[in-house]
Order: structure tokens, then C-alpha cells, then sequence
């Protein structure tokens, strides 16, 4: 192992170490992954990495959250909480997202329904202004604003991750299933630690408008 290595580990294993510390009194970290199919596709890029991806193709989101922190919005109607990490993939392809926004759990969304979103406004797919937001959509299916874990979801009737390099082309989806696992605390604090090291600082991302992404 050359010092550059060793440097990278050390510090991956500080920075875990200090996670752990932080997140110790209270913190559940649990990765969300759906699946689903390709519903609709818009445009043509080929030099585009899923420029390939045809209705019908698979399509992944996966997300991971600590489902112990505290609603940042307050209230009673919206909850606010961040991720830590979210990848995206179509047609067997995963990529990382560069930035993602905070999950939003709105009671009172889109027409008034119950409305579960992620923006992810700079998936590094293609181009810097790329972007794609993940969403669930119901009618009185939530019980709180809380961050939903257990739920059937065929419950809602809108629910799917489209994306769109805001230049040519765009692909859409449902999800078929989802499944969740909860990452126990030494490897939750490697992985978060691995995250932060190789991202740097990261940007939190100003929520977009998911209005005319998923109507």
C-alpha cells in the first residue's frame, strides 16, 4: 500500500469514525431501492450513456436516509429530511447522482394529494444541468408527514423517477416494487464515510418545481 493509499484510507476511516460519533445517540440509516420499467421516452441523444434505454428496459432508484432524524419543515403537513446518497439507473446502468435535494413528504401536494418527491437537479448523466426527480403520489395514504418505510405501493397512483437531460432527451417509469434494508451502524458509518471522502463537501441542492415532470 503506497502513502497515498494509506492517506485515503486513514482518512475515509477518521471521517467514518467520526460519523459514527455523531450519528451514535440516534440514527437508523436504511437504503430504499425501486424498480420498475421504462414507460415513455422523448428525443434522441446518441452519445447519450441511455441514449439505448427503450420502453419496456428496467429502471432502478435507490436512495439511502436516516429514518431517525428530525423534520426540519415542523408542522404538520410537510416533512422535510435529508439523504445521503442516491443512484439512478436505466437499462443496467447505474449512475451516482452528483447533487440530490432534500425528500419532501407534502400532505397537501400536487391537487392536494400526498406527494413524496426527491429532485435530483445534477444527475451527471450527461450534462451539468441535467436532472430527474423520483415521486410517489396518493390520496390519503400517508398517515403523517413522516418518512414513509413500510407501505404498499399500489396505494399510490402516480409513482415513478423520470429524467431529462433539459436538452433533447428524456425517459420516464414506474415502479413495479420497492425494498428496504436497514445498514447496521459500522458499515453505515464506512459507507457514509467512503461517500463524503470521494464527493467532498457536499452541495445542498435547491428543490426544483416537479410541476409538468410527472402530469
Amino acid at each position: 500500500m503506497n502513502r497515498s493509499t494509506r492517506f485515503a484510507a486513514a482518512s475515509v476511516a477518521t471521517l467514518a469514525a467520526a460519523i459514527s460519533a455523531h450519528h451514535a445517540q440516534a440514527a437508523t440509516f436504511v437504503k430504499f431501492t425501486f424498480v420498475g420499467d421504462v414507460v415513455g421516452r422523448e428525443g434522441d441523444n446518441p452519445d447519450h450513456i441511455w441514449n439505448h434505454v427503450q420502453i419496456g428496459d428496467p429502471v432502478s432508484f435507490s436512495y439511502i436516509i436516516d429514518i431517525d432524524q428530525p423534520d426540519q419543515a415542523g408542522g404538520q403537513t410537510l416533512g422535510v429530511y435529508d439523504i445521503e446518497w442516491a443512484e439512478l439507473s436505466f437499462g443496467g446502468i447505474p449512475v451516482v447522482a452528483e447533487e440530490f435535494g432534500r425528500f419532501r413528504v407534502d400532505l397537501t401536494g400536487s391537487n392536494g394529494n400526498d406527494t413524496v418527491d426527491i429532485p435530483l437537479p445534477d444527475v451527471g448523466a450527461w450534462q451539468p444541468q441535467d436532472g430527474a426527480v423520483f415521486y410517489l403520489i396518493g390520496f390519503d395514504n400517508l398517515p403523517d408527514d413522516s418518512i414513509p418505510i413500510d407501505f404498499e405501493l399500489d396505494s399510490f397512483f402516480a409513482h415513478g423517477i423520470q429524467y431529462g437531460d433539459f436538452t433533447s432527451f428524456g425517459l420516464f417509469s414506474s415502479f413495479t416494487s420497492y425494498s428496504y434494508q436497514i445498514i447496521p451502524s459500522p458499515a453505515a458509518a464506512w459507507l457514509l464515510g467512503t461517500i463524503l471522502f470521494s464527493r467532498g463537501r457536499r452541495r445542498t441542492a435547491a428543490r426544483p418545481s416537479i410541476q409538468g415532470l410527472h402530469q
